[in-house]
C-alpha cells in the first residue's frame, strides 16, 4: 500500500534545485565508473598493476569535482529562478 503511494507522487515534486543538482552530478560520476568497470571485466583490464592508480585518481578528481559543482557555489534563490522562468515564457510568448 505505502509502495503505490510513493510510486503515485512525482519523484522531483517537493524537491530543491540543491537536490536536483546534487542528484544530477552524482549520477554524471557514477555512470563513466560503471562504464570503465563494465570495460575492464570485459578485456580483462582488472590484472594490471596500474589499475588502483587509476582509480585512486577518479576517485580524487571525482571527489574534488563534485565538492566544486555549481549547486554549492552558485547562490540561486527562488524567486530569481522563478522570475527568469517567467521572464523566458513571456519571450516565448512573444515569439
Amino acid at each position: 500500500m505505502q509502495l503505490s503511494k510513493f510510486l503515485r507522487k512525482p519523484f522531483f515534486e517537493n524537491r530543491n534545485l540543491y537536490y536536483k543538482l546534487n542528484l544530477i552530478f552524482g549520477l554524471f560520476f557514477l555512470f563513466p565508473i560503471i562504464g570503465f568497470i563494465f570495460f575492464s571485466i570485459k578485456y580483462n583490464m582488472l590484472e594490471d598493476e596500474h589499475l588502483p592508480f587509476f582509480f585512486l585518481g577518479v576517485l580524487i578528481f571525482s571527489f574534488i569535482g563534485f565538492n566544486i559543482e555549481p549547486a554549492h557555489k552558485l547562490k540561486i534563490d527562488q524567486n530569481k529562478l522563478q522570475n527568469c522562468r517567467s521572464n523566458i515564457l513571456n519571450l516565448v510568448n512573444v515569439l
